[in-house]
């Protein structure tokens, strides 16, 4: 079986980008420990892309390959805002 570069890319990159801008945007910050922040992106981008693919079959749409990047971009933009929003209103405790 053969898959192309670009298959490939989004076969690997749309889940994890994804994933990492909801985990973001849910507070978990990439230093804090960065092989459980992969992790969690990773699944969390997978979670959000079959549930996007799910919504599509669901009201049987065409295949969705361009615009599953873009509902996948749209919802990582959301949560990013979302963390940049929060990490201004939550102050740093003094230590």
């Amino acid at each position: 079986m053969n898959v192309s570069p670009a298959a490939l890319a989004f076969l690997l990159l749309v889940p994890l980008l994804t994933g990492a801008a909801v985990v973001r945007g849910l507070g978990v910050r990439a230093r804090e420990d960065r092989l459980a922040f992969l992790g969690w992106a990773w699944v969390a981008g997978t979670l959000v892309l079959s549930t996007a693919l799910f919504a599509w079959s669901w009201f049987a749409l065409p295949a969705p390959r361009a615009a599953t990047i873009a509902l996948c971009a749209a919802c990582a933009c959301a949560a990013e805002v979302v963390a940049r929003l929060r990490a201004r209103r939550v102050p740093v405790a003094p230590e």
